[in-house]
């Protein structure tokens, strides 16, 4: 199999197992690649491709894909078998095809438009029960990666500068050095012996013991150890990739590289490997879990006050002197776990109203309240579907709801009126677009508007009026997204319907210059275990402006202990000299956040379930 341009001159493709070797007789001639061209090699081992397995004999499988589709011995493929549509309980729409998922086959021969592969047995040893037509792919999703030193005489340097290129192709989602060091650190792992190699003896059982401990530390992640060496006077560097569960190299690539021209020195290491920290102008502990924010003028007097979602209740509190006074509670029923929140005046009677989000007993369900002071009145209770607010092209805001999270289920804005809620206009969102991962950029003095777009892969696309992708970010925003199973909604296969509900992306005014900025965050992850469980270490908050080329980066807070949960700006008085805007963070204690600071006090907060609300100063752009 070729490669493109000079990666092709520098390395060879030969038969199984797959190897990735430059050849001893032309390495005069070799010119040292580049940490990018191998990061574009390290890409080019995971073509996104769906095909369907042709034939099923006694010891193989034929499937439809070959080395025009960028297969080679030793890759690997997950089996899947489609089953019936998915439709929504509620309005019916279609939501996609249920799968059954059959387990991993590995490539052992490719000819130009087929190949041919085995199959691991499922973890009780029977064989898997693959049919003609069954599908195969490689996700399009990114591939989690950890780039794991073989031993201590590999560069920091190098690894973080290679993790770098890494995450720039796009194609992977790769766990940060530090975390990756500490790890083997912790558990005592100071060399990593080179995988076995397919159709000769595998490792011996100590070593294959460590790429045990290595699986279950860095749970589905694939493994990229990188070896370096020195021969004939010339820096090389060697990478053996490990799919998940194995002890077996998939693929190796060997290459002289120019350590003095491919690595920064420490001293100018790109600011992606720096965890920049932001000090608090103070922190509260209000006592309770610190789900959602939001900031509204309840009672109409021009003092607005803090809305805190604990989950399945609401908190109201006022700042005072001290901190932040609870004035009452609107408390919900045990089968409630919120979604979203937000507050605004919606009837145009002066005073904002609470919108609540929620799951009811796994129904997607919505609520509005207002307050009086004492206590809550329901205007919309149990809406049969799902809200959120936000900035409409007059400034004022605006009501849109949806049956469901979902690029197939319409979004519509709604009227509050006497009588309740009241469906309006359609709103035309860009492909892919959703109720909670898409924000409208109305541009000052213009009737234009762009959408920003949160994708499943968390980067942030800026899509025009007329649907064009006009821009996207090379760095993805990951780990704000709660996941859902809708438990009674069981699809065919044993599939539950999953509900999917990315965190706040919101247009708004911080700095008080006129123009909005479009505000999110992300969390740093230790490990992922589940899609439902990740192990945070901190959080952080990014804003970016629209120049009408790019979004640009403005600033970030970073270094927040925990899982950063949701945000919301202070209101304030139009800006004056030396006072900056302000923003709340809530942030919810994680394990991980406590044992990695070893501070038991936020360890018995996550004990505890006692979340923090942090206020920051906007920094400036």
């Amino acid at each position: 199999m070729r490669l493109p341009g000079r990666f092709s001159r520098a390395l060879l493709w030969c038969t199984a197992p797959l190897f990735l070797l430059h050849t001893a007789a032309s390495s005069a001639q070799e010119t040292p690649l580049s940490l990018k061209d191998i990061a574009s090699g390290v890409k080019n081992l995971y073509p996104a491709v769906t095909g369907t397995i042709s034939k099923v004999e006694a010891d193989h499988v034929v499937l439809s894909l070959g080395r025009r589709d960028g297969l080679f011995p030793g890759i690997e493929l997950q089996a899947f078998r489609p089953g019936d549509p998915l439709r929504h309980p509620i309005t019916g729409e279609p939501l996609g095809v249920s799968e059954r998922d059959l387990g991993r086959i590995f490539v052992t021969r490719v000819d130009e438009d087929r190949s041919l592969a085995s199959a691991d047995p499922d973890p009780s040893g029977k064989k898997l029960p693959l049919a003609a037509g069954d599908r195969v792919r490689i996700t399009a999703a990114p591939i989690r990666l950890a780039v794991i030193p073989a031993d201590a005489s590999v560069p920091a340097s190098l690894r973080n500068a290679l993790i770098h290129f890494l995450t720039d192709t796009g194609r992977f989602r790769v766990l940060d050095s530090e975390i990756t060091a500490s790890l083997l650190i912790k558990n005592g792992i100071s060399r990593v012996p080179r995988a076995g190699v397919s159709g000769k003896p595998g490792p011996s059982e100590r070593d294959a013991d460590i790429f045990r401990t290595l699986h279950t530390l860095f749970d589905r992640h694939h493994l990229l150890i990188l070896r370096t060496d020195e021969a004939g006077g010339r820096d090389r560097i060697a990478l053996q990739l490990v799919y998940p569960g194995r002890d077996i190299a998939a693929a190796t690539i060997e290459t002289p590289v120019d350590l003095a021209r491919a690595v920064p020195p420490a001293s100018a290491e790109p600011p992606l490997f720096a965890r920049q920290r932001n000090e608090p102008i103070r922190s509260l502990g209000p006592g309770f879990r610190t789900q959602f924010l939001a900031w509204g003028d309840l009672l109409g007097n021009g003092k607005p006050l803090l809305v805190v979602s604990t989950g399945n209740s609401l908190e109201i509190l006022q700042p005072d002197g001290s901190g932040l006074a609870k004035t009452g509670a609107i408390k919900g029923d045990g089968g409630d776990e919120h979604l979203s929140l937000d507050a605004a005046d919606l009837d145009g009677d002066g005073r904002a109203e609470i919108v609540v989000s929620n799951l009811r007993w796994n129904e997607p369900r919505s609520s509005i309240y207002a307050w009086d002071g004492r206590e809550a009145k329901a205007l919309v209770r149990n809406h049969p579907g799902l809200l959120r607010v936000e900035p409409g092209p007059d400034g004022k805001p605006r009501l849109l709801g949806a049956a469901a999270e979902s690029p197939r289920v319409p979004v519509h804005e709604y009227r509050l009126g006497p009588e309740g809620l009241t469906r309006s206009d359609p709103v035309s969102l860009p492909k892919g677009g959703t109720l909670y991962s898409a924000a409208r950029i109305h541009l000052p003095g213009t009737a234009s508007f762009v959408h920003v777009l949160r994708t499943p892969e968390d980067k942030l696309q800026v899509i025009d009026q007329a649907g064009r992708l006009v821009f996207e970010t090379k760095e993805a925003l990951p780990g704000w997204e709660s996941v859902v199973d809708l438990a009674g909604h069981d699809q065919p296969g044993g599939h539950p319907l999953r509900l999917r509900v990315p965190h706040r992306l919101t247009a708004a005014d911080l700095d008080g210059d006129g123009v909005p900025e479009i505000v999110t965050g992300t969390n740093i992850a230790l490990l992922t275990f589940t899609e439902y469980f990740r192990g945070y270490r901190e959080g952080e908050i990014h804003a970016f402006r629209w120049t009408g080329k790019e979004l640009e980066p403005l600033w970030k807070i970073g270094g927040i202990p925990g899982f950063v949960s949701d945000f919301a700006a202070v209101p304030s008085l139009p800006r004056t000299a030396g006072q900056p805007r302000r923003i709340m963070i809530a942030a919810e204690p994680t394990a991980f956040a406590a044992t990695w600071s070893l501070d038991t006090a936020r360890l018995a907060d996550w004990l505890t379930g006692k979340g923090t609300i942090h206020i920051f100063a906007v920094p400036a752009p």
